[in-house]
């Protein structure tokens, strides 16, 4: 599961031609909150008696399977709907959603939450 991770974060659908240096960042910025957030809803998946999760997608208690689908599933669409953007929305979409997924990993991180793979 570890190595499909990697392969998403590496392999987003990009037309290099029409991607910005920056574009390419701010995807790559977002998917590293993403696999931060995979690891903590993981550690929650496996403490189910301390932590509950708050996405309703997942329910309170997912197990791992459904966390690694999910994670994958929003890893490739995030990157599919940036590469269909032009350059000024898709800048726009991945700056809020680097702020959503800032705040995700923020609050679990206040929580006391580790990555745990």
């Amino acid at each position: 599961m570890k190595t499909l991770i990697l392969l998403m974060l590496i392999s987003f659908p990009v037309n290099a031609d029409e991607w910005s240096r920056e574009d390419v960042q701010l995807e790559i910025v977002y998917n590293v909150l993403l696999v931060v957030d995979l690891g903590q809803t993981l550690n929650i998946s496996k403490n189910c008696d301390t932590y509950y999760e708050l996405n309703q997608l997942l329910g309170r208690c997912p197990n791992q399977d459904d966390v690694y689908k999910y994670f994958i599933v929003n890893g490739v669409l995030h990157g599919l709907i940036s590469n269909y953007l032009s350059a000024d929305n898709r800048q726009l979409w991945q700056y809020v959603t680097i702020g959503y997924q800032t705040g995700v990993v923020g609050r679990n991180w206040q929580l006391g939450l580790s990555m745990d793979f």
